[in-house]
């Protein structure tokens, strides 16, 4: 997939400080990080997590499970 021009994001400072700021989250860490990452990049974060994609929070998702 590297090949084909996916890139990685790193964790950084910022986003483990958003991810532990996120309000009305459920409380596993690596979803946490997930959702927190996508916003930081402004990205629309494709899942087919029940519970990220039932979350109220404002970042833009794409149910994966379609």
């Amino acid at each position: 997939m590297l090949d084909l021009g996916l890139f990685e994001i790193p964790v950084t400072g910022d986003i483990g400080i958003a991810a532990a700021a996120i309000s009305d989250f459920h409380p596993d860490p690596a979803d946490r990080i997930i959702a927190a990452t996508a916003g930081i990049h402004r990205a629309t974060l494709i899942t087919a997590d029940d519970r990220i994609l039932a979350w109220k929070g404002q970042l833009p998702r794409q149910d994966a499970r379609m």
